[in-house]
């Protein structure tokens, strides 16, 4: 019969790495991504984005769950020129 100490111990651990805990320190993420804040900075800073190497990069040290590119959608030329309006104000 096993002790029931190791059973608990195999138990434990394979909760553990369910929750992506325990393997090589890697844990689990969600990369969320302000798309024109990120490319106004990347700009500034002169220099451009690998998007796919970024996330390969994220993916390499840790369990990556989802990745998100958020970037607002303008329904009209209009409604562009009144948000930039009132920026100014």
């Amino acid at each position: 019969m096993k002790d029931p100490v190791d059973a608990n111990r195999a138990i434990r651990n394979r909760h553990l790495l369910n929750l992506g805990v325990g393997r090589a320190g890697q844990g689990r993420i969600a990369l969320v991504i302000d798309g024109p804040n990120l490319s106004a900075a990347a700009r500034v800073l002169g220099f451009e984005i690998d998007y796919k190497r970024l996330l390969d990069e994220f993916q390499s040290n840790a369990i990556l769950l989802r990745a998100v590119y958020f970037a607002p959608v303008v329904e009209d030329r209009e409604a562009a020129i009144a948000s930039a309006l009132d920026r100014l104000a």
